[in-house]
Order: structure tokens, then sequence, then C-alpha cells
């Protein structure tokens, strides 16, 4: 007997733990990347990109750091440059909001965005 009320508890719990799970986040918005699409030095092939984006940033870090290549073409910065709205006035969209670029493909996926706990998330001025 007690065999089977732990059991038909454990399926209460599962149940209430899984009420919710079929919820599906909003399909990011990304009219703003493909708006710039055309003129992105990834170009190539946006699906790579989406998929294998963190490996490029980390073969580019390898490039900047390790090896002293510094170039405009895949730069981290000129991501931000293009891709952040620039601050109109007090308006400025941080990456903790999710209308920023990067944000809204991170909170899509449930993966966490820790680029800009040392990297600014702001373009650079006059860009």
């Amino acid at each position: 007997m007690f065999g089977k009320t732990k059991f038909i508890l454990m399926l209460f719990v599962l149940a209430t733990l899984l009420q919710g799970c079929g919820d599906v986040a909003p399909e990011p918005d990304l009219s703003v990347a493909r708006a710039k699409a055309e003129h992105c030095a990834i170009s190539d092939d946006i699906s790579e990109v989406r998929k294998h984006h963190m490996n490029r940033l980390l073969h580019k870090r390898d490039q900047t750091m390790h090896q002293g290549i510094r170039t405009k073409n895949y730069s981290f910065k000129e991501c931000i440059n293009c891709h952040v709205p620039k601050a109109e006035g007090k308006n400025k969209v941080t990456y903790e909001d999710e209308k920023y670029f990067c944000t809204t493909c991170h909170v899509y996926t449930g993966i966490k965005l820790d680029c800009f706990q040392c990297h600014s998330d702001q373009p650079e001025e006059g860009k």
C-alpha cells in the first residue's frame, strides 16, 4: 500500500512540474538582422551563423587575444555597432532588455548571455 501511495504522489509531483512545459517562447524578432544581412561580414550562410556563432566568436577571440590579429571583419565590436540600435535620448536598449538583438535569440533558446559581463553592449559613439 505504501508503495502505491508513494508512486501516485510522485506522479502528481511530476505532472505539476511538467505543467507549462508545452509553452513555447515567442519566435525571436530577427527583422533588424535580416535588414542588415546583405551588408553583414558573416552573411555567407545565416543558418550556419546561428548554429555556430559561439565557435566563430571563440575563434575570433583566439585570433585577437593569442595571435594579435585585429581586424574589423568578424569583430564582436562591429557586430554590436551594426545590430544594436543606438540610444535615442533616454531610450537606451541594454542586453537585459528582451528587444536587444542578442537577447531575443538567447531567451528563445534558453541559453545564458554572459558576453556583456566584460564587453560593452552599446555601439561605439559616431558609428
